[in-house]
């Protein structure tokens, strides 16, 4: 009897991630429909820690370090990540070998229509609306956006409350929508696109307007828009077993890499690299050729 190869694929537990997780189990069965691909999930001390805002965190890879840990433990064979997540200085061993095809890197506003109808651009928002997200680079977007639409202002911090939220986009719906803590949210418009909430035959969404941003505004975070396949280096363990089955992974994985993507998002991660930059530093991008 012939045994099945089975690739296990490392990912975070999120509902997001894990439909990234299975979009790349997916691409990876069509393309080798003999190997069984499974998924090995785990939580990251981003997703554990929902109070810290993502700048106060200590170490780099929040989201990535625990599946680092098992990948080079072996447990799994590669994991899945969302570029923008990944360090621009990966440990020496891992690399990334994939990049898939990348969708739109816009970022988008979510307004909850039951609180406030007919509103579907942060310029209707009346004054006093309270807006929540947790990226220094889009506090600082929309700062500059608000000072634009309100040139006499002092402070537009007076007018408009820019404030700190957190958890996966599940969590930060029910603070928009049930708990209504929020006026509006701004986030990745891709995560928001992949659950589904852009569908207005969406029951669950029904009272909320996705609006996305336009990119010359409101520039992107580096690598949004984009997933990535992290594998360990085949030229770091010296059992030349072990060697030889990375480097066969790696030759798989490689097939499915989308050059355009990973020539956008390698400029990006070589810019951010140069500014030092990550979660600490309001650093935003727009790439084209």
């Amino acid at each position: 009897m012939t045994s099945v190869e089975i690739i296990k694929i490392g990912t975070r537990e999120s509902p997001l991630a894990m439909w990234q997780a299975r979009h790349a189990q997916k691409l990876l069965q069509e393309k080798f429909p003999s190997i069984t691909f499974e998924l090995i999930s785990r939580k990251t001390q981003g997703d554990k820690n929902t109070e810290l805002p993502l700048s106060k965190f200590s170490d780099k890879g929040v989201f990535t370090k625990e599946l680092d840990d098992i990948l080079l433990n072996r447990q799994v064979d590669c994991a899945v990540h969302c570029v923008k997540d990944l360090p621009t200085v990966l440990d020496s061993r891992m690399e990334i070998i994939c990049y898939l095809k990348r969708e739109a890197p816009n970022d988008c506003i979510l307004i909850d229509q039951a609180k406030h109808k007919n509103v579907t651009t942060l310029s209707q928002l009346p004054h006093g609306s309270k807006i929540g997200t947790s990226s220094l680079r889009r506090k600082a977007l929309l700062r500059r956006f608000f000072r634009a639409q309100h040139p006499q202002a002092e402070n537009v911090d007076d007018i408009y409350s820019i404030e700190e939220i957190r958890g996966n986009l599940g969590t930060r719906l029910n603070k928009l929508l049930k708990e209504q803590l929020f006026d509006a949210i701004m986030l990745a418009y891709v995560g928001v696109d992949r659950l589904e909430w852009t569908k207005r035959n969406n029951e669950n969404v029904k009272d909320l307007c996705v609006t996305k941003l336009s990119d010359i505004q409101f520039p992107y975070c580096v690598g949004q828009g984009a997933l990535a396949l992290v594998c360990r280096s085949s030229k770091w363990t010296i059992n030349s077993s072990e060697q030889s089955h990375d480097a066969n992974l790696q030759s798989r994985f490689s097939q499915l890499n989308d050059i355009y993507t990973q020539l956008l998002c390698e400029a990006e991660r070589s810019l951010l690299r140069e500014l030092e930059g990550g979660c600490k530093v309001p650093v935003a991008v727009r790439t084209y050729r």
